[in-house]
């Protein structure tokens, strides 16, 4: 009986310590960062707008989590929508916001072929398989490439924005 009642209590004491990752201020929740290895989230079917909010939920409590690096697997994926699109860009977005990178792994040839047109393989790093994409977390020169490509991105859009304002004559 005594095992049970300390194994009762070392459940109550990780039940704590999954609460402490949020730290209030201001009423805000701030995420933790865990420097882990990255998290792989298997999309089991294809992306449209009745499977995102599904995937959407794993996401967010994945980066609610304090995980930063996230990989989706698309073994099982064999069409994306415009919603599934829509989503991937949000997460991308989402997830360089809280300092953080979203790879691809195991697209089939027909999605792969759909991002190139797009040039959304410009955008999203894209790996044969899931164990490629881990130790690409772990490469330091893909985290300086990383790291230079962002800091160009946003010089670009900056530089974009300013040439792009439109003075209104009457």
């Amino acid at each position: 009986m005594n095992y049970n009642s300390k194994s009762n209590k070392n459940t109550k004491n990780k039940k704590k310590t999954k609460k402490n990752f949020f730290k209030k201020s201001n009423n805000k929740k701030q995420v933790k960062v865990i420097e882990k290895d990255p998290i792989v989230i298997a999309l089991k079917e294809d992306l449209n707008s009745k499977t995102i909010k599904k995937i959407y939920v794993e996401f967010d409590r994945t980066i609610k989590s304090g995980y930063n690096k996230i990989i989706f697997d698309f073994e099982n994926v064999n069409y994306i929508a415009s919603a599934g699109f829509a989503f991937l860009l949000y997460s991308l977005r989402i997830a360089h916001n809280n300092k953080g990178e979203i790879k691809f792994a195991n697209l089939n040839n027909n999605i792969l072929e759909l991002l190139i047109k797009v040039h959304l393989d410009l955008t999203f790093e894209i790996f044969n398989n899931v164990n490629e994409a881990i130790i690409s977390f772990n490469n330091k020169t893909e985290v300086l490439f990383r790291t230079e490509k962002r800091k160009r991105i946003k010089a670009l859009l900056k530089n974009q924005s300013k040439e792009d304002s439109i003075e209104i004559f009457y």
